[in-house]
């Protein structure tokens, strides 16, 4: 429990330290380490409201929060399938 707590810290504060995509790499790999890893969408949120642009169909960036869920929606879809 403390792992997380200290890696949650870690990719909060790599949000605004290193690029997009690492931090999204990074969650990634956390899902497979942690079980229901929904700290993910958040990240993706923070990251939206931070690097997001707005479109012309929604005001609200929603880039880096959609590759989030679908990333936690792949994850939760293995789960059966995968045993660590």
């Amino acid at each position: 429990m403390n792992t997380r707590i200290i890696l949650d810290i870690l990719l909060f504060v790599a949000v605004f330290i290193v690029p997009p995509w690492l931090v999204l790499l990074v969650a990634s790999l956390c899902l497979f380490l942690f079980k229901d890893f929904y700290e993910i969408i958040f990240l993706g949120i923070i990251m939206d409201f931070l690097f997001g642009v707005p479109t012309q169909f929604f005001v609200f960036p929603v880039i880096y929060t959609l590759l989030a869920s679908i990333i936690f929606l792949i994850r939760i879809s293995l789960r059966n399938h995968l045993t660590f």
